[in-house]
């Protein structure tokens, strides 16, 4: 049998129409395998650079963000020597002296320096008062009309403690503002102000929103999109 099989090849390999045939192909199949080998490696090492740019890119957005944040804490930590700031803070002035002080010019001056904030609350809780950037205004009526946190009511606020620690970032919520315009922002909430301890409750909102729309307009490609989950409760927020 195996002779037979042999005889076989051995006259179809004596055929020169055969061996031409297979002199022709053995190149092309070479070549073929180069080309897939060559196409898988290519398209391998796209990939992994690929992981690799966007990698360095959220780690450069990361550092930025980490580099505005700071910034915030700084900024807030400088007003410890602005003496009108520090009484409203501490409740050494009513809030009929918040006029008097400039509080609503001091919070928009802070807003000024860090393009990521949206917006300042100093809330006393002892007169129910709000005192932000726009101007002053009665806590029930501020939040639930002016500036509006769905998973934050005007209650949590009120009943709030503040932190052991110097300063704590909540989680990221929804907010409504005048004009029915909605925001993603994350409260950060100061409970001291450099080494001072504060009576009333200062809430700096960073906007998330326009850190999201900023790590979109750096990405790598088109096709890709930036994203921030909450580890917690899983809910994500997008531009």
């Amino acid at each position: 049998m195996r002779e037979k099989i042999a005889s076989i090849f051995k006259k179809f390999y004596d055929n020169s129409f055969f061996r031409t045939y297979a002199l022709i192909l053995f190149p092309v199949f070479i070549l073929l395998c180069f080309l897939l080998i060559s196409a898988w490696s290519y398209n391998h090492n796209y990939i992994e650079l690929l992981k690799s740019s966007y990698s360095a890119k959220l780690e450069s957005i990361c550092d930025e963000n980490e580099n505005a944040m700071q910034s915030v804490i700084t900024t807030m930590n400088i007003l410890s020597e602005n003496e009108h700031f520090m009484k409203i803070v501490t409740s050494e002035s009513d809030a009929a002296s918040s006029g008097k002080y400039n509080i609503s010019r001091i919070l928009t001056q802070v807003m000024d320096t860090n393009p990521f904030i949206d917006n300042i609350i100093i809330l006393d809780k002892k007169s129910n008062t709000v005192f932000s950037n726009s101007g002053t205004y009665n806590a029930i009526t501020y939040f639930t009309k002016y500036y509006k946190y769905s998973d934050y009511s005007q209650t949590f606020w009120l009943e709030y403690t503040s932190p052991l620690t110097a300063r704590k970032f909540l989680d990221p919520s929804y907010v409504n503002t005048t004009g029915d315009v909605t925001k993603i922002v994350i409260p950060l909430v100061f409970s001291k102000i450099g080494d001072i301890p504060i009576d009333n409750l200062v809430i700096v909102n960073i906007d998330l929103s326009d850190i999201i729309i900023a790590a979109n307009n750096s990405r790598i490609t088109e096709n890709s999109r930036f994203l921030v989950v909450n580890k917690i409760n899983r809910h994500i927020f997008s531009d």
